[in-house]
């Protein structure tokens, strides 16, 4: 028997009031849960100190404004040297950071680095937002300025860290930044991966906007094979501020990217530090004792040129 268009109008109803319910369902629980989203931290890795790993490097705890208390690395840097202070990715933890600024080229030369574990993160309390990651930055810069005042402060970041480092530049005037991977937003890299998340975001890191107000030579650093931030994002980011160098790195991806550029950056920096503008394009205010040749920028490298 064959069906009349009534049961099938019914059915095909049915069908539609399914799939619609299962959709709004979707939406408010990716509304509810966005930040277990973007802020994964109960994939990053628990801190457990492995002194040995980190040489010289000190567990500590940094305290925010708002009271809440950051597991840190710190090292000092030796006399005169700049300090490192280093923001994380969304799915990591301090401890890649600390590993990475504890061996050469920085370790080499008595760099000092901070790095801290989010609000929320493995051994840190509270819960991570926009709002707390800037508070935790500039708690960061804080401890940072206290514990070593008259030493050059480097910002950096790696993915989700970069917009906090960004964030911090604005008020607290470093030397240098060195971002990677970086995004013009988290909802410019959310809108590549799950393209309902954007119009949803509470946490927006608008690094578009933040970088516009930073008055300090930067390097953005980006693999050219990112799946998870595409590299055109950074481009993006690096032509919004005349300051800002963009270097492509062949065939490295959004975890591969993370270091691979140390050697060089390390080397110009260094040759900066007696400078009282610091400069990523070269340029020379006062007599310096120039180690770039020693390492030559890839071709790759790109300078931006100044807006219109």
């Amino acid at each position: 028997m064959t069906p009349g268009w009534d049961t099938l109008a019914a059915g095909t109803w049915n069908v539609a009031k399914r799939v619609l319910q299962a959709s709004v369902l979707a939406i408010l629980l990716l509304y509810v849960f966005q930040r277990y989203f973007v802020f994964p931290r109960h994939v990053s890795a628990a801190i457990n100190g492995e002194p040995g790993a980190m040489l010289g490097a000190e567990l500590i705890t940094v305290t925010t404004a708002d009271g809440e208390r950051l597991v840190a690395y710190w090292r000092a840097p030796e006399s005169g040297m700049p300090v490192i202070v280093t923001f994380h990715g969304n799915a990591s933890s301090p401890i890649p950071h600390a590993q990475r600024f504890s061996t050469p080229p920085w370790s080499t030369y008595g760099w000092g680095f901070l790095t801290i574990a989010y609000r929320g993160y493995p051994g840190s309390t509270g819960s991570p937002s926009q709002v707390g990651l800037l508070a935790d930055g500039q708690a960061a810069l804080a401890y940072v300025t206290a514990k070593a005042p008259d030493n050059p402060v480097v910002l950096h970041g790696h993915s989700l860290g970069t917009g906090v480092a960004l964030a911090v530049a604005m008020q607290a005037k470093p030397k240098a930044i060195i971002l990677e991977a970086a995004y013009t937003s988290l909802v410019a890299a959310a809108a590549t991966k799950i393209p309902l998340l954007p119009y949803l975001m509470w946490d927006r890191f608008p690094a578009s906007e933040w970088i516009k107000s930073v008055d300090a030579p930067i390097e953005i650093v980006h693999g050219d094979t990112d799946t998870i931030i595409p590299i055109q994002i950074g481009r993006e980011l690096a032509s919004l501020n005349t300051a800002a160098v963009f270097t492509s790195v062949p065939g490295a991806d959004h975890v591969s990217v993370f270091g691979s550029q140390d050697i060089r950056i390390e080397s110009q920096l260094r040759s900066l530090i007696p400078a009282s503008r610091w400069d990523f394009r070269g340029n020379r205010t006062t007599p310096l004792i120039n180690r770039l040749d020693e390492f030559p920028a890839p071709a790759s490298t790109r300078k931006q040129k100044p807006m219109p």
